[in-house]
């Protein structure tokens, strides 16, 4: 499974950090009816969906946590069987937001990747930055997230996201 998981999420963008799932009230409303009854990052296409992939991550060491929206709580640290690993903030955090799909090439050297839309999909911040993001929800890292990445995050084509529900079958090899 960390074959495949390193498929979708390669180690180049993950390297040895703690990984933060984070989805926002934007991702429940684009990815709507699939968001109802779960975080954006449970939606299953094919093999797996991004927790499967990060969840393989975790098997191998590395401290994840998740950050849903504010009403998805409960029901994320039930569906994940557990409510989140203690992170060493002596490493780098990846931040992943949950309407990713796949990540592909190589991780740009600003530390922060965005869709079309200016929203942020991937980050990785260090130590200190990373302790006040986790004492808040999903659509709170969402936002704070573009303050503490310096330059601003840099639109890339080298990550695959769902902007609609529809987006999950275009990506299922």
């Amino acid at each position: 499974m960390f074959e495949t998981a390193k498929r979708y999420l390669p180690s180049e963008w993950i390297g040895d950090s703690n990984i933060v799932l984070f989805e926002d009230e934007d991702v429940a409303t684009d990815l709507f009816p699939l968001t109802v009854l779960r975080p954006a990052w449970e939606i299953r296409a094919g093999l797996g969906s991004l927790w499967t992939w990060v969840n393989a991550y975790r098997n191998h060491g590395h401290a994840v946590a998740h950050r849903p929206r504010p009403a998805m709580g409960s029901m994320s640290a039930m569906l994940a069987g557990y409510w989140e690993d203690r992170l060493d903030l002596e490493k780098p955090t990846v931040f992943l937001n949950g309407r990713v799909l796949r990540l592909a090439g190589t991780p740009p050297k600003s530390g922060a990747v965005a869709d079309k839309k200016g929203r942020l999909l991937w980050a990785k911040l260090t130590g200190e930055e990373v302790h006040g993001l986790l004492e808040k929800s999903g659509t709170e890292i969402a936002h704070d997230l573009v303050k503490h990445v310096g330059g601003g995050p840099v639109p890339s084509e080298q990550i695959h996201s769902a902007d609609f529900a529809w987006d999950y079958m275009a990506v299922n090899e």
